[in-house]
Protein backbone atom coordinates (compact mmCIF):
# COMPACT_ATOMS: atom_id res chain seq x y z
CA UNK A 1 0.00 0.00 0.00
CA UNK A 2 1.37 3.67 -1.13
CA UNK A 3 1.20 6.58 1.60
CA UNK A 4 -0.21 9.32 -0.21
CA UNK A 5 -0.45 11.97 2.51
CA UNK A 6 2.01 15.19 2.31
CA UNK A 7 4.89 15.19 4.31
CA UNK A 8 3.86 17.81 6.68
CA UNK A 9 6.30 20.49 6.44
CA UNK A 10 5.66 20.66 2.34
CA UNK A 11 2.04 20.64 3.23
CA UNK A 12 2.56 23.61 5.63
CA UNK A 13 4.51 25.45 3.25
CA UNK A 14 2.09 25.57 0.76
CA UNK A 15 -0.27 27.31 3.06
CA UNK A 16 2.00 29.37 5.73
CA UNK A 17 4.82 31.19 5.65
CA UNK A 18 7.04 30.33 8.85
CA UNK A 19 10.44 31.21 9.99
CA UNK A 20 12.69 33.58 11.15
CA UNK A 21 13.04 36.96 9.53
CA UNK A 22 15.88 35.86 7.13
CA UNK A 23 13.82 32.55 6.03
CA UNK A 24 10.35 34.79 5.49
CA UNK A 25 11.56 37.79 3.36
CA UNK A 26 12.65 35.69 0.51
CA UNK A 27 9.10 33.66 0.99
CA UNK A 28 7.57 36.91 1.08
CA UNK A 29 9.32 38.74 -2.00
CA UNK A 30 8.82 35.78 -4.18
CA UNK A 31 5.13 36.15 -3.15
CA UNK A 32 5.64 39.54 -3.84
CA UNK A 33 7.06 38.89 -7.29
CA UNK A 34 4.08 37.14 -8.33
CA UNK A 35 2.24 39.78 -8.04
CA UNK A 36 0.54 39.59 -4.43
CA UNK A 37 0.36 42.59 -2.74
CA UNK A 38 -1.67 41.94 0.25
CA UNK A 39 -0.94 39.29 3.00
CA UNK A 40 -3.21 37.55 5.97
CA UNK A 41 -0.89 37.14 8.91
CA UNK A 42 -2.91 35.34 11.77
CA UNK A 43 -0.91 35.84 14.44
CA UNK A 44 -1.50 32.82 17.26
CA UNK A 45 0.11 33.24 20.39
CA UNK A 46 -0.01 34.52 23.93
CA UNK A 47 2.50 37.77 22.85
CA UNK A 48 1.39 38.72 19.49
CA UNK A 49 3.28 42.07 20.28
CA UNK A 50 6.87 40.43 19.97
CA UNK A 51 6.13 39.10 16.76
CA UNK A 52 4.04 42.43 15.16
CA UNK A 53 7.83 44.26 16.56
CA UNK A 54 9.84 41.36 14.60
CA UNK A 55 7.80 42.22 11.45
CA UNK A 56 7.10 45.52 11.83
CA UNK A 57 11.54 45.92 12.91
CA UNK A 58 13.29 43.02 10.75
CA UNK A 59 10.55 42.15 7.76
CA UNK A 60 8.51 44.84 6.42
CA UNK A 61 12.04 47.29 5.54
CA UNK A 62 13.42 44.73 3.51
CA UNK A 63 10.52 44.19 1.55
CA UNK A 64 10.35 47.81 -0.61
Amino acid sequence: MCDVRPDPISALDAVAITGTPDEVIPRLRELADLGIENFVLPIATKHPDAVINTLAGKVMPYMG
